[in-house]
């Protein structure tokens, strides 16, 4: 047998092989996908992005609730529950979710307009998305922050002094982080931001 007819025997047998590897092989398996449903109740209170859809398994997928004009965001409901507007859910099965708002109290102003309300005694509502306690600093106060966190000067802030601070049945700081509060007040400037000072927890309502 000449040197070139062994040679094309041994690529046609190569080739062979390859091409029963790739038919026997088994396909690989799909990764599962999952559905995300997201309902608003009351209905037209607000809006929920992204408003749902299909996921691979793993997932994050993270929602913002966004309240109309003359609501507030009150908690999610369903699959999970949290009462923070923007939450993360894992998609590790079909997940159904409630955004349920609530009626923002008719003298009440949102968080991003107090601005406009300096100088007034008014009830300000929004979201804590931001808390500290700062108990190196001087009065020891604790903020929170209301819309945006601190520096942004697009903020709403709350303040308690350390005089008042033990006044609360939990620290503040832990106890309002993520939720939706009320808080009744005079509202003044500082540090290019609106502020109320609360000097009792009769001030804050959720």
């Amino acid at each position: 047998m000449s040197k070139g007819k062994l040679t094309g025997i041994i690529i046609a047998c190569t080739i062979a092989i390859i091409v029963a590897i790739v038919i026997t092989r088994p396909p690989p398996t799909p990764i599962p996908t999952y559905t995300l449903s997201v309902s608003v109740s009351p209905s037209g209170a607000g809006d929920v992005s992204p408003s749902g859809g299909v996921y691979d398994a793993g997932v994050q997928v993270t929602l913002t609730a966004s309240p109309a004009s003359g609501y507030i965001f009150g908690y999610w409901s369903g699959s999970a529950s949290d009462t923070t507007p923007t939450f993360t859910i894992t998609m590790d099965s079909d997940k159904s979710l409630t955004a349920n708002f609530e009626t923002a109290p008719p003298d009440a102003i949102s968080w991003d307009e107090a601005k406009n309300h300096i100088g007034e005694r008014t009830t300000v509502y929004g979201p804590v998305v931001d808390t500290r306690y700062a108990s190196g600093s001087s009065g020891k106060p604790t903020f929170l922050n209301m819309g945006n966190p601190y520096p942004d000067p697009n903020r709403f802030t709350v303040v308690i002094w350390g005089e008042n601070r033990g006044k609360f049945p939990q620290p503040p700081e832990d106890y309002y982080d993520g939720k939706t509060i009320y808080v009744s007040g005079l509202i003044v400037p500082y540090d290019g931001a609106a502020e109320i000072e609360v000097t009792s927890p009769d001030q804050i309502h959720e």
